[in-house]
């Protein structure tokens, strides 16, 4: 706090910053009514956290308009799980109570791994984002050089609801057969793979 009480705008913000939120200004003088809870990027941080803005006007004892208060709230983490929760909604509109993933691809963040995926595969979120399972690397080599290219025309066509089955190894080399059930969602200019596996068969 100490950082910013006294200074002005552009003491703290950046140019670009400082014109955006001159706007809200402009129509708080105007309109003498609050903005509430305007979602922006956080002021220097890059376009990479968001913030809750609010501004009131203050009035001194006469009514007359003497000035703005502003209030920024930090809302990344919360913007984040609200978006994770819309994934989860629209994924589950179609995939059945089974192993669910949530991978942020253009990031190559693991955004969910639900404990059914480590029931069926023995592997954990950790493992995941580790690289332990994924690209193709625990499918049975027979299979691998059929999926990969019909998981990618699938997944890059933009449908809901692609299925394929294969052949996987567990994390304690048991080979079983799956039902991957799998679609690609664009959100905010990240590329997120959404998917769920349903075991349909052993191999001895």
């Amino acid at each position: 706090m100490s950082e910013v009480i006294g200074k002005k705008d552009k003491e703290i913000f950046n140019n670009t910053d400082i014109s955006e939120l001159k706007v809200s200004d402009s129509e708080i003088l105007i309109n003498e009514q609050p903005i509430l809870k305007k979602e922006i990027y956080t002021p220097n941080s890059r376009k990479k956290r968001f913030s809750s803005l609010s501004k009131f006007p203050v009035f001194d004892e006469n009514g007359k308009l003497t000035g703005i208060t502003v209030m920024i709230e930090d809302i990344t983490e919360l913007k984040a799980t609200k978006q994770l929760l819309k994934l989860k909604t629209t994924a589950l509109n179609f995939f059945e109570n089974t192993a669910f993933l949530v991978n942020n691809l253009t990031t190559n963040e693991v955004l969910e791994a639900d404990e059914n995926l480590t029931k069926l595969t023995g592997f954990s979120k950790e493992d995941v984002q580790n690289g332990l399972i994924g690209d193709f690397n625990r499918i049975h080599p027979e299979d691998e050089k059929t999926i990969r290219p019909l998981w990618e025309k699938l997944f890059n066509s933009g449908k809901p609801n692609n299925k394929l089955t294969y052949r996987i190894y567990k994390k304690n080399g048991e080979l079983i057969t799956v039902q991957e059930t799998f679609c690609k969602i664009i959100e905010n200019n990240n590329e997120i793979y959404v998917a769920s596996w349903q075991e349909v068969g052993h191999q001895s």
